[in-house]
């Protein structure tokens, strides 16, 4: 997962909860790997808007395969 600087605990928890909701735990720990990209100067990055349920929503829709238009990489602006 990639999100906003301080919403990277919200997103770390997010997947683990999604992982056992999908009984996807095939050992007792999980360590998801979460990064961070600073945007303060593009958004409001205290105010803690990434929550849970937007975490789930991007896992549930998560497809393989070409990306059908957009941009995904935080660095292209």
């Amino acid at each position: 997962m990639i999100t906003n600087t301080h919403s990277v605990g919200v997103v770390r928890d997010a997947v683990i909860g999604w992982q056992v909701r999908n009984r996807l735990m095939s050992q007792p720990w999980s360590l998801p790997v979460v990064a961070e990209t600073y945007d303060g100067s593009l958004n409001d990055i205290d105010g803690f808007h990434v929550k849970a349920e937007h975490a789930f929503e991007a896992l549930d829709g998560a497809r393989g395969g070409r990306v059908a238009e957009g941009c995904l990489a935080a660095a292209r602006g």
